[in-house]
């Protein structure tokens, strides 16, 4: 499948590759079914659509819609009860633990080998869904006090799933200085489990100690680093970016900054 980040529509949406007996791509499904809607109140704007016609290397287009988005996840809350998005007005929420996530801006969606997606959130926070199921399914739910926004860089080695924190590239980052790293047992997203908040627990693996207190970050000892970008003028950071070495034993992080 193909995991779309819809960023003005806050959703995570699946495009499902159909192939035949060969392995050879006979079309591209979206599957409205399989959405998950992770900012508040909900309101279908515009209906999917795909172009039909031949591409520039004279191959015809492929594409399809499927299912709906009556069975989609379009709600307010999660498995646990608790807002996707902070402040949502639904009377049945219970507290979000964990800090917030006040701008589920879907950032990269990065898929594991046991079929779960990783969603980086703008504003902070963590939501990872279970890929397979229709529609996806929220299995880890996390408040940005736990994964600090706005990373755009995870890897997977065996059963662990280590994953960045960084600078949003929005407007609002520019004062901002982040380089975090955190780890996940993979086997440990559960869809029969009983839904809870912040569970499992990752790994802190590295936290820059400079880091401003910004997008959920609260160890800090700075509001704002406000020396730019240009080299060596800047102190600030910015972990973007992730690889594994071929032998599993390094993960290199990128500071874009």
């Amino acid at each position: 499948a193909i995991i779309v980040a819809n960023l003005h529509g806050k959703m995570v949406e699946r495009i499902n590759v159909i192939r035949d007996n060969v392995g050879t791509i006979t079309d591209l499904q979206f599957d409205r079914s399989a959405s998950v809607f992770i900012g508040k109140d909900f309101e279908l704007k515009e209906e999917a659509s795909y172009f039909r016609g031949i591409n520039a290397f004279g191959n015809p287009l492929m594409g399809s819609i499927t299912g709906s988005y009556t069975y989609a996840d379009t709600g307010d809350l999660t498995p646990a009860g608790a807002c996707k998005e902070s402040v949502c007005q639904n009377a049945m929420a219970i507290p979000m633990e964990g800090g917030a996530r006040p701008n589920n801006v879907p950032v990269c969606p990065i898929t594991s080998d046991n079929n779960n997606a990783y969603v980086t959130l703008g504003g902070g926070g963590l939501l990872v869904l279970k890929l397979n199921k229709t529609p996806m399914q929220i299995v880890g739910e996390y408040g940005d006090a736990i994964i600090n926004g706005a990373g755009c860089g995870v890897v997977q080695v065996g059963d662990t799933v280590f994953m960045n924190a960084g600078v949003s590239a929005g407007t609002t980052g520019f004062d901002h200085s982040t380089f975090s790293l955190y780890a996940f047992d993979d086997k440990n997203f559960d869809v029969d489990a009983d839904p809870m908040q912040n569970t499992p627990m990752p790994v802190q693996g590295f936290k820059d100690p400079t880091n401003t207190n910004t997008l959920g970050n609260i160890d800090g000892t700075r509001g704002s680093d406000k020396t730019g970008q240009l080299p060596n003028q800047t102190t600030r950071r910015d972990a973007h970016g992730a690889a594994v070495t071929i032998d599993g034993k390094y993960v290199h992080i990128v500071d874009l900054i």
